[in-house]
């Protein structure tokens, strides 16, 4: 690859790193605001992302440069180690979500909406109303 090559592709990765920070800023953001356990995991995968892009970019400065006394052939093993941590965090947010969605089956939280437990009432008020003798 060439220098211009490599500085592009830092470049773009750079540009990912940020991009994935802001979303997983806005997914945390929605998912205090909103107690959501979907936008939780969102967030958590997003966390993921935000680590494997900046891994990305070390990997990358890394894999350029050249071959040392201390490692012979250069730092190419540095991109399957990233790839394989980077599946094992992303096996770790579906343990997660696999946790979370097992919990919920088990222990499901109670209706305490308001809305429909009102609007329950009210169909029920008047269907006791309509049949009665008139």
């Amino acid at each position: 690859m060439t220098s211009i090559a490599q500085d592009a592709e830092v470049r773009v990765l750079r540009l990912s790193a940020i991009l994935t920070i802001l979303f997983t800023v806005g997914a945390g953001a929605v998912a205090l605001v909103s107690d959501s356990e979907t936008m939780t995991l969102e967030a958590m995968s997003g966390l993921v992302d935000v680590a494997v892009s900046l891994l990305a970019i070390f990997v990358v400065r890394k894999i350029q440069e050249p071959a040392n006394s201390r490692y012979h052939f250069g730092y190419a093993k540095y991109e399957p180690l990233m790839i394989g941590m980077e599946g094992t965090l992303v096996a770790a947010v579906c343990l997660a979500a696999i946790a979370y969605s097992i919990r919920d089956l088990m222990h499901p939280d109670p209706l305490t909406s308001r809305t429909s437990s009102s609007s329950t009432r009210g169909r029920a008020s008047s269907s006791r109303s309509s049949s009665g003798p008139t």
